[in-house]
């Protein structure tokens, strides 16, 4: 019956002792060595910290009792470089790359003895690793006052997670909070719509990580963008909203009376194209939105002015000085544009006129010298059409209903 002998490894301050037959003993190498690669990983320079490989005492070769001693250390083809430094009983080294790190261990044999003889080198293979900065899995772009939400972060190596909150926000009743898993429950404030920010940094036995950081609006942020005068058609305004949806569009005159012109809004609703030339003025335009429960708002001014005014020369943003007059209104096969004074007489004067239906197509186009023109409609089908009338660098529009 073979004897159970109980020999010992220390390998990179692991303890091991598998029970071996003297049997086994005379045939294998010395696995546990081989195994080092699978106990553990060591990191690259920038954690800051050198490993100590232990020397082998009392490990079987080639069927011997020998003695382990770490030599040397290199990274493999296409990986980091290396310092190391040889102690009395092991080598500190200094990883300078990711990838597979090799220790050699001179053998000498017989174990333990003051004269030995260098019967071979073993190479140990270790990866070489380092924390990776985390990332962001699940992280809201906004929160509601008063809610909870989770934030899941992921990082392959980490130990545990470090996490800050600002801008209100807090973890806990706390502005910091340490993890083991990569999630954590972040409360907003009750009240206040402000950009907070959650951070999160990965820990491990290599330290700490770069912080990943995640910008969060607290509350809602809302604003409508878009041209701040115009002078023609198919202009649009966006409504840009964090945390909630826009639902809906108005158009004001700066005397908070509601206009109704034609225009569309885009299949998700955060942008309104208007399709004709309004008449000249001063106007605002607001966007609807809901978040969080609510129904907010979002409003900007802006001006239709003449087409010379918008491109930027001399002209003014005042409307024709006489008056127009159409008639009838409604119309059916045909109606005159009349310019007049204030007694109701025509004006000798020259204008443009441009007929328009409501997604802004052009229908008719006419010139009158004398004050008075005709404009026949036989060819028009029943609607709303939008007149415009242009005399030199001004500009007034006029709605007309054809009925047939």
């Amino acid at each position: 019956m073979d004897t159970q002998l109980s020999p010992v490894c220390f390998i990179s301050n692991f303890l091991i002792t598998p029970p071996l037959s003297s049997s086994m003993i005379r045939s294998i190498m010395c696995l546990v060595l081989l195994g080092l690669s699978s106990l553990s990983s060591f990191c690259q320079t920038h954690c800051g910290t050198r490993y100590f490989y232990e020397d082998t005492y009392n490990a079987v070769y080639d069927g011997k009792y020998c003695d382990y001693k770490a030599t040397q250390a290199f990274m493999s083809p296409g990986g980091g470089t290396t310092t190391s430094t040889r102690v009395s009983n092991g080598l500190y080294v200094t990883w300078n790359g990711i990838g597979t790190g090799n220790i050699t261990y001179s053998v000498f044999y017989p174990a333990g003895a003051l004269q030995q003889t260098h019967i071979g080198n073993k190479t140990v293979q270790v990866p070489v690793t380092a924390a990776e900065q985390p990332t962001f899995i699940t992280a809201p772009a906004s929160i509601c006052n008063g809610q909870t939400l989770t934030f899941n972060a992921s990082s392959p190596s980490a130990s545990s997670y470090s996490w800050e909150v600002s801008g209100g926000l807090s973890i806990n009743g706390a502005t910091t909070a340490t993890t083991t898993m990569g999630s954590v429950q972040v409360t907003a404030p009750t009240t206040g719509n402000t950009q907070g920010y959650v951070k999160v940094k990965a820990n491990s036995v290599c330290g700490s990580t770069p912080v990943t950081t995640k910008a969060v609006w607290i509350g809602y942020s809302f604003s409508v963008s878009g041209p701040s005068k115009v002078c023609t058609s198919n202009f649009t305004f966006r409504g840009s909203i964090i945390g909630g949806k826009v639902i809906g569009w108005n158009i004001y005159k700066s005397t908070g009376e509601e206009v109704d012109w034609p225009g569309y809004a885009s299949n998700d609703g955060s942008a309104f194209t208007i399709t004709f030339t309004p008449p000249l003025g001063q106007y605002y335009v607001t966007s609807v939105a809901t978040s969080c429960g609510k129904t907010v708002y979002a409003s900007l001014p802006f001006s239709v002015v003449s087409r010379t005014a918008c491109s930027g020369t001399s002209a003014t943003s005042n409307p024709i000085t006489f008056n127009i007059n159409t008639r009838p209104n409604p119309a059916s096969n045909q109606f005159y544009v009349e310019a007049i004074d204030e007694d109701g007489n025509v004006v000798n004067t020259s204008f443009e006129v441009e007929l328009a239906d409501r997604y802004s197509q052009v229908k008719k186009l006419a010139k009158s010298h004398s004050g008075s023109i005709k404009i026949d409609t036989h060819s028009l089908s029943s609607g709303i059409y939008y007149l415009k009338i242009i005399q030199k660098n001004e500009m007034t529009t006029k709605q007309i209903v054809i009925q047939k």
